[in-house]
């Protein structure tokens, strides 16, 4: 739901813009700064909205934080950060 999501990448930018939620975070971060969400969004959500995921589809609003040409961590140990301007955005 495009609404939703709106709603919880404003409440993650609020959390970290605040200092409640600080950057490189995990999924279990994301939950403890922004809580009331389904489980899974805190796992899914920032991988599907990720510059580097190679099946992205969507908006990218996070940068994942790690080395990508290795095998990528189960979703709940993988570090983002909000993406930024300097971002390379395709």
């Amino acid at each position: 739901n495009v609404i939703c999501g709106r709603r919880f990448i404003k409440e993650i930018a609020s959390a970290v813009e605040s200092g409640r939620l600080k950057e490189p975070f995990k999924p279990d971060d994301i939950r403890r700064a922004v809580p009331g969400w389904a489980y899974q969004t805190y796992r899914i959500f920032p991988w599907k909205h990720c510059l580097q995921n190679p099946k992205r589809d969507t908006t990218a609003l996070f940068f994942y934080v790690g080395d990508i040409g290795k095998e990528l961590p189960p979703y709940e140990e993988r570090l983002y950060r909000l993406l930024r301007e300097d971002d390379l955005v395709d």
